[in-house]
């Protein structure tokens, strides 16, 4: 992970930065309504925050995507670990993920489907859970075992 450097900025500085942008008679009472709805959300405030600054979101992992997670970022309350980490295609801790669903504007901007055992079963199932990119530990390119592995338990759900 990137190492990261924190600014600190109040919400009458989002206010005066958005008015400055405004093109209103009333561009002081619309940045006051923008800049409260936005401060309710940090990832809503932070983006709007670097938009000014020119810095646009974005995401490194697109949907179709497999990737490889550490199951302690898992719901592991849900799931039998030991079985799980049986399966094919895991590497040590490191469980491999699709994503699919991706959007730039969520708090965890990852859905992803994964297979797994789940707690007080013995057969994998598939399960879905949402997470943010820093959970994630690389990108899988050779995906022909995960994809033979989702194969084979929605072969066994139907």
């Amino acid at each position: 992970m990137k190492p990261e450097i924190s600014i600190n900025f109040t919400k009458e500085d989002l206010k005066d930065m958005l008015s400055k942008h405004l093109i209103s008679k009333d561009k002081d009472k619309i940045a006051d309504i923008i800049a409260q709805h936005i401060s309710q959300s940090n990832v809503a405030f932070e983006q709007t925050f670097k938009a000014f600054l020119g810095i646009f979101p974005t995401l490194k992992y697109k949907k179709g995507n497999v990737v490889y997670v550490d199951i302690t970022y898992l719901p592991t309350w849900r799931i039998d670990k030991a079985l799980t980490l049986k399966l094919k295609g895991v590497k040590d801790q490191l469980i491999p993920v699709k994503i699919i669903e991706a959007d730039v504007y969520a708090s965890e901007p990852y859905k992803i489907e994964y297979a797994c055992v789940k707690s007080g079963t013995t057969e994998p199932a598939i399960e879905s859970y949402s997470l943010h990119e820093r959970y994630i530990s690389y990108k899988e390119e050779d995906i022909l075992d995960f994809i033979e592995q989702i194969d084979e338990i929605e072969e066994k759900e139907s």
